[in-house]
């Protein structure tokens, strides 16, 4: 079960990722700003205790409810300069929802 929760936290990141990256690119973000905003995404989403729970077990997304995966997404997204508004959240979310 271990590998499942840290393959679908790694899914979920790239969602996150891909968010971000695309909405930097339509706003046209400068490069040396993209790097840092992709330096503090991967900062948050390889936390340590994070990452740790979820190779122990302790951290079971399966077992997680929406709120809580949603906060823990939410966690990672606000990490950077770069935000997502609340209605970029509502379609991250969706993405793992549907």
């Amino acid at each position: 079960m271990q590998n499942a929760n840290l393959l679908l936290y790694v899914n979920l990141s790239g969602e996150v990722f891909y968010i971000i990256a695309h909405r930097m690119r339509s706003q046209k973000v400068t490069d040396e700003l993209q790097l840092k905003v992709y330096n503090d995404l991967t900062v948050a989403i390889c936390h340590p205790t994070v990452v740790q729970n979820l190779i122990k077990g302790s951290l079971e997304l399966l077992e997680l409810n929406l709120a809580d995966v949603r906060t823990l997404m939410d966690r990672i997204v606000h990490s950077s300069i770069m935000t997502v508004n609340a209605f970029s959240m509502e379609k991250v979310c969706g993405l793992f929802t549907n």
